[in-house]
């Protein structure tokens, strides 16, 4: 798409390489660009949203199941890079998966997040004591010159305006020779039928492949960068299921309604109640009926992105902030 050069960037935000002078698509006021140096894709101009946007549209509804937990967690919980000291999840929302941590023995959880309503949720019904809404720079002077064995940041890199200073400022709150950790959406994954809409901006503002990711995450000063892709299938069937509707599910079953409560309005046991509710066994039933008509799409599929990793929709990945005296 041409588009004058002076409304584009000369200039890579992750490594200072040179952009291309013309866009790849427009989105509302938006034009994404990509860097011919590291390959980022990010869309200009870079305006991240604002914390009241995140408090109205981000994470006011209580999550009702584990349906939160990404690939990326689930790769932590799996295989966690430390099994005693003190971790803090930024972005941590209602505190699932820092919940699920924390039955691990030995680990002292701390999270942050802009949504106070989220913030309340995990203290009030998770019981984490160590929840904080809060700007980084607030938080820095809370804790003095305490740090941290592990920094986690599950799908917020993307979402900055300056990638590589915030992974900085991230890093600050790490003990020499400690980890961070995160996952971002993999640019290159497979998409079945149109790009999510909260890939784009004002959510959205880079799209990073696994180059682009290490490349930000070394100008950050890391070191022993490891970017993982994985599979996350249960959103390959679910895009499946949307895109290939028979109609016949809905006609003969009701969807089970889901509660729009924000979560200032729910009691503890309300929430327990809810997360062990299951769908009708005619609603099951049919949903699985389509899962097996679906089966000779759904394999291919499946073990295509699996046999290729650029397919794959979450990059995972792991970093170690050098110890004094080390060299970067």
């Amino acid at each position: 798409m041409n588009v004058p050069h002076s409304l584009l960037p000369a200039i890579c935000p992750i490594c200072q390489g040179r952009v291309a002078d013309r866009s790849l698509q427009v989105h509302q006021e938006s034009r994404r660009v990509e860097c011919l140096d590291c390959g980022v894709q990010f869309w200009w101009p870079l305006e991240r949203a604002s914390a009241e946007w995140y408090a109205m549209w981000g994470s006011t509804t209580a999550d009702w199941d584990d349906s939160l937990l990404r690939p990326g967690h689930r790769r932590f919980l799996a295989s966690p890079p430390l099994h005693t000291g003190r971790l803090l999840d930024i972005g941590c929302g209602h505190g699932l998966f820092l919940e699920q941590v924390r039955s691990r023995a030995g680990i002292d959880v701390w999270g942050l997040d802009w949504d106070t309503g989220a913030i309340e949720f995990g203290r009030r019904v998770r019981h984490l004591d160590h929840l904080y809404c809060m700007p980084l720079e607030e938080f820095s002077e809370k804790i003095g010159g305490e740090r941290f064995d592990a920094i986690s940041l599950f799908e917020i890199v993307e979402h900055q305006s300056d990638p590589v200073a915030f992974l900085r400022q991230a890093c600050g709150f790490l003990k020499p020779g400690g980890v961070l950790v995160g996952s971002v959406p993999n640019r290159t994954r497979w998409v079945i039928g149109a790009r999510e809409e909260w890939d784009f901006p004002p959510q959205h503002l880079f799209w990073f492949h696994a180059t682009s990711l290490a490349t930000a995450l070394q100008k950050a000063g890391l070191v022993a960068v490891a970017v993982t892709p994985l599979l996350d299938v249960p959103v390959l069937v679910n895009q499946l299921m949307a895109r290939f509707s028979f109609g016949v599910a809905s006609r003969l079953v009701r969807m089970p309604e889901r509660v729009h409560q924000t979560v200032h309005d729910l009691p503890p046991e309300e929430f327990t109640r809810i997360r062990s509710q299951r769908a009708s066994l005619g609603y099951r039933t049919t949903t699985t009926l389509k899962k097996l008509l679906l089966v000779p799409l759904l394999l291919p599929v499946v073990a295509g992105a699996a046999l290729l990793p650029s397919a794959r929709h979450t990059l995972y990945f792991c970093a170690t902030m050098p110890r004094k005296g080390a060299a970067s």
